[in-house]
């Protein structure tokens, strides 16, 4: 007989996105998982525990606000990272959207809130996605109990109290769980300061959202290059985050001849940053395309 035995054909089903396993040498905890994510680097750090960390030297003394967290010595005021009590006109924000423009040396109130938008995007992708793919479960980064602070000289940082994974989901509702809480917990902590910071500085929605992707693909080179183990899921767990709405109108991933899917990506807005004296374009800006295109004669 020829021909192929029809008994070894297989049916063919749509490829199932890549599932998170838990890494062995990492305990299920949250506390655990980031303590273990830390060790990445800075944009991975997310404090945790009852106390407030510490700084290395006090700052001026200041007068905490509703809902903020108290200064003490050798420590800096933490603020909750959504709280209409604690920063009812999103002052706090944009003061200190104002400070990081004052640090990179530019007086534009919108080149400041992106800068600082964009800082905070890579921290929650970081502690999200650094998660999923080293535990297979997602932090809860509500905003209502995430705090932050921006220092005297040093960089943003976060702090969560008491924190806590977002429970499984009770039914198959979305058909990748996995990408729908990451996405979810993101979203869920950023969207209030987005606009918070358009109200206060301008910052336009659709800077926001390119910010939000370039954080996360940049995310995701980071934690494949720190865990080469956990690379597949990473970059899948990337580009099924791409295609959710509104990410997939963001910008569009290159095309990278070794497959890799962090190796390019495009975004359809600026961040501003060539507006900083000195600065230039990053490498996803869409103004490097338009560089390059040749000018009608």
């Amino acid at each position: 007989m020829t021909g192929t035995d029809p008994r070894r054909r297989r049916p063919r089903f749509p490829r199932r996105p890549a599932r998170a396993r838990r890494d062995p040498d990492t305990p299920a905890g949250p506390g655990p998982v980031l303590d273990r994510l830390a060790a990445i680097g800075p944009h991975f750090v997310l404090h945790h525990g009852p106390d407030a960390p510490l700084l290395p030297s006090p700052p001026p003394a200041t007068t905490p606000g509703p809902g903020t967290e108290a200064a003490t010595p050798g420590t800096a005021a933490f603020h909750p990272l959504a709280d209409p009590r604690a920063d009812p006109r999103g002052a706090l924000l944009a003061g200190a959207a104002a400070d990081t423009g004052r640090r990179i040396g530019t007086p534009d109130p919108r080149v400041g809130a992106s800068t600082l938008h964009l800082g905070l995007s890579a921290r929650l992708w970081s502690v999200a996605l650094g998660c999923a793919v080293l535990a297979g479960r997602v932090p809860d980064l509500d905003p209502h109990r995430l705090r932050w602070r921006l220092p005297p000289g040093g960089s943003l940082e976060l702090w969560l109290p008491a924190p806590r994974f977002l429970p499984d989901p009770p039914g198959p509702a979305d058909p990748d769980p996995l990408a729908a809480a990451v996405h979810h917990t993101v979203r869920t902590a950023l969207d209030p300061v987005a606009g918070a910071l358009r109200a206060a500085t301008g910052l336009s929605p659709r800077i926001a959202l390119g910010n939000t992707a370039s954080a996360l693909v940049g995310t995701a080179r980071v934690l494949r290059a720190a865990r080469p183990d956990r690379a597949e899921l990473t970059g899948s767990l990337l580009l099924r985050l791409l295609a959710r709405p509104p990410l997939d109108t963001a910008g569009r991933v290159l095309p990278d001849p070794d497959g890799d899917p962090t190796g390019g990506y495009l975004r359809r807005s600026c961040c501003l940053y060539y507006r900083v004296p000195g600065g230039g374009t990053c490498g996803d800006c869409v103004l490097n395309t338009r560089a390059r295109r040749p000018r009608p004669r």
